[in-house]
């Protein structure tokens, strides 16, 4: 992260557009671009946290079965809620 915004041309231009906006669109930035390439980037990067939070947590609401003939819809619904939530990573 340091490396894309502190390294580049493009954390250069988005630095400046978060800085001061007019000075960015005098100097041929498109402003409007940068802002939503930021927050699609935040999006794409708060997802995968929140993916891999669900993903570490998802275990804790399983509990072992002893005896597998005995509530099979709570098992089937927990393996069916983890495949979801490793698909969606």
């Amino acid at each position: 992260m340091y490396f894309a915004f502190y390294k580049t041309v493009w954390g250069l231009r988005l630095r400046s557009v978060g800085r001061m906006p007019q000075a960015a669109a005098s100097a041929g930035i498109n402003v409007n671009l940068m802002k939503y390439q930021a927050i699609a980037i935040s999006g794409l990067i708060g997802g995968l946290v929140g993916a891999h939070l669900s993903i570490g947590y998802s275990k804790m609401f399983c509990r072992k079965y002893d005896k597998p003939k005995e509530d099979l819809w709570e098992l089937q619904l927990c393996i069916l809620v983890m495949q979801i939530l490793y698909l969606h990573l």
